[in-house]
């Protein structure tokens, strides 16, 4: 009877409150599909990632070594059954340049059987001078296929590219920069590196697991194997770190060791140079004090006839003064005595000139009054003359 009731009671709860008994079942049915939803998306994602990671070989530890990793321990690494493939890489962080934009990026070198790279166009880079560019970073700084662009390394890495100018040959992606926010990066090919000046083979290593391949890589199961491989590739790595501290040792020892018989020949050497410099300083000191001798007894001889000389000059200069005094006072004299006779000779010769002005002066009043008395006899003749023409 309760339970009829309590049903009864339901019942007509529901049909007075049809919609919000609608509303609730919508927001249920939402919710349920929601959540389909996501993990039918969820799967997808996976299922997505899952299947790019495999086909691109995606590795699955990355090992780094501050003293480099060389050739032999990448061959170590392979001999080991839980690894599938290793592959050394050349890892740098460094700048970007085109049309006078920097950009920060990763500069790796371009593997051939772990973590490749998928060519989105053009081509993959082949010559030290060639680079594969990120394509985002392509697309946000306006970098076509065939543009050259700088690239630059400092800190510890520093000069270890061949080249600094790249041509563009590719656009990329890479499974390690799926996500934006793990920055831009750039691929070169591996001769596009000097060894010598990274001080090893290369920087990093990429590792490939040797696991089932029917597995879902995001299992408890795949994880647990995972782990247990890493371990194994700790272990070798701490064996390799050891045989790379005892090398590194030994080649300190033996540079050291170097370093030491070069001091001690330089030192033999410069011992005898020493020697040899003290020997010729002594002989040059003797050398030198006989010439200064030699030279001061020159000197001084030069100096007591420079000053015999100088006397003689003295005397002759002097001697020349007084000479060039008394020819001076004998010019004086000499020409005071023409003075007073030019003086003499103009006062006669200007008693001349008046004497003569005054003659002329008398011709001139005889000539004057001669020329007066002849015209007057000039005209009583004419008068003479035209009288006896009349008369005629």
């Amino acid at each position: 009877m309760l339970k009829k009731a309590r049903l009864k009671n339901t019942i007509r709860n529901i049909t007075r409150g049809k919609i919000a008994f609608i509303s609730l079942c919508l927001i249920f049915g939402l919710a349920a599909g929601g959540y389909v939803c996501s993990k039918s998306l969820s799967y997808t994602f996976k299922h997505h990632a899952e299947e790019y990671y495999l086909s691109n070989n995606f590795e699955d530890l990355t090992l780094i070594s501050n003293t480099g990793i060389s050739k032999g321990d990448i061959e170590k690494l392979k001999s080991l059954d839980s690894v599938r493939e290793a592959e050394g890489v050349f890892f740098a962080s460094g700048k970007l340049s085109f049309s006078g934009e920097s950009r920060n990026v990763d500069i790796i070198s371009i593997t051939e059987n772990v973590s490749l790279p998928e060519l989105i166009s053009g081509r993959l880079p082949q010559a030290p001078g060639e680079c594969a560019l990120d394509l985002d970073l392509a697309e946000e700084a306006g970098i076509e296929l065939l543009d050259r662009v700088e690239i630059d390394i400092s800190g510890k890495l520093e000069g270890s590219l061949r080249e600094s100018s790249f041509i563009v040959t590719g656009l990329v992606r890479h499974p390690e920069y799926l996500r934006r926010s793990t920055g831009f990066f750039t691929l070169i090919p591996y001769d596009a590196v000097d060894s010598a000046a990274v001080g090893n083979d290369f920087t990093k290593a990429f590792v490939l697991y040797e696991l089932p391949g029917d597995k879902d890589i995001y299992s408890s199961e795949y994880k647990l194997k995972a782990a247990e491989i890493k371990a194994e590739i700790e272990e070798l790595t701490e064996e390799l770190s050891r045989d790379h501290d005892e090398d590194f040792k030994r080649r300190a020892e033996d540079a050291l060791s170097s370093a030491e018989e070069s001091a001690e020949n330089e030192l033999d050497k410069a011992l005898t140079e020493i020697n040899e410099g003290e020997r010729k300083l002594n002989e040059g000191r003797i050398r030198g004090e006989n010439e200064l001798a030699n030279s001061r007894k020159t000197i001084e001889e030069e100096l007591s006839a420079a000053e015999e000389e100088l006397r003689k000059a003295e005397a002759e200069y002097t001697e020349a003064i007084k000479n060039a005094e008394e020819e001076l006072k004998r010019a004086e004299e000499e020409a005071e005595e023409k003075l007073s006779d030019a003086r003499a000779q103009i006062d006669e010769g200007e008693a001349e000139y008046k004497d003569g002005q005054n003659e002329l002066e008398k011709a001139e009043e005889e000539y004057a009054s001669s020329k007066e008395a002849f015209d007057r006899e000039v005209a009583e003749a004419e008068k003479e003359i035209a009288s006896a023409s009349e008369q005629l």
